[in-house]
């Protein structure tokens, strides 16, 4: 795998097919009562568009918008029977930071639903360890597998001004690749 498609397949994981004409994932994969799911991106975008954090859920007071970044990694060989053969381990560390906006009266609103995001985001993990890559036996990838890092989350301080909350979840964990190298 590239990093670019174990970047498409986390944001597919998450958010279905990816829709070339807003270079976006559309089909939220999480469900979360109370916090309207966004879009899924390959990358900070350009421009945080406010209807990116409802897809289309007119009304619903909180909404958020993810991004996937693959930011450091590094690879590992192993040599067994001389210089051509051995195994290769590639690890792509993953940074998903969820952006949570809300005209929720109270902040407190948006702690609860960054909570609830977290938990949903590691049962989704927790449901596939290999997030649809097919795992290492079908050249894809794990997660959260082999000890460090493992899954780690920050849960951010809802910051308000003007009467909008605004906070950010972000998970970190590795996806592992191993290769006949």
């Amino acid at each position: 795998m590239t990093a670019a498609t174990v970047a498409d397949t986390l944001c597919t994981y998450f958010s279905g097919e990816y829709d070339p004409q807003t270079r976006t994932y559309r089909t939220p994969q999480l469900s979360v009562p109370g916090l309207a799911m966004g879009v899924v991106r390959r990358g900070r975008p350009k421009r945080f568009d406010n209807a990116d954090f409802y897809l289309g859920q007119v009304g619903a007071p909180t909404g958020c918008m993810m991004y996937v970044l693959l930011n450091p990694g590094d690879e590992i060989r192993e040599a067994y029977g001389g210089s051509l053969y051995g195994l290769k381990r590639v690890r792509h560390d993953v940074t998903m930071d969820v952006l949570i906006r809300s005209e929720s009266a109270y902040a407190e609103d948006v702690q609860d639903a960054e909570y609830a995001l977290r938990d949903a985001i590691m049962a989704r993990i927790h449901a596939d360890r290999t997030c649809g890559s097919g795992g290492i036996e079908a050249g894809g990838f794990q997660v959260g597998e082999g000890g460090t890092p493992g899954i780690r989350w920050v849960v951010g301080d809802p910051v308000s001004h003007a009467e909008k909350t605004e906070a950010l979840l972000r998970c970190t964990f590795a996806a592992d690749e191993y290769l006949i190298a």
